[in-house]
């Protein structure tokens, strides 16, 4: 993964977009200066990919399911947001 990482950071693209963990580290070692998007990544915190869902630092970011953090500003959302 780290060596296909490397290879699509030399063609210097405007994002990337990885949707596994371990493309996720291997993105996040091959460059800090190419966004990397997450798309629905359970824990991203817990996984030391992001500091936080709040404030990811560095330059990964993107989406997560059901985390600790999100569960109750869950809770938080009125019913009536969905009519």
């Amino acid at each position: 993964m780290a060596q296909l990482a490397d290879e699509l950071v030399k063609h210097k693209p405007d994002v990337l977009v990885v949707s596994i963990t371990e493309a996720a580290f291997a993105a996040k070692k091959a460059t800090s200066l190419i966004p990397s998007v997450m798309v629905s990544f359970a824990d991203p915190v817990a996984a030391g990919l992001v500091s936080s869902l709040a404030r990811p630092g560095g330059n990964v970011t993107g989406l997560c399911r059901q985390t600790p953090e999100l569960i109750g500003k869950n809770l938080q959302i009125p019913t009536t947001a969905f009519r």
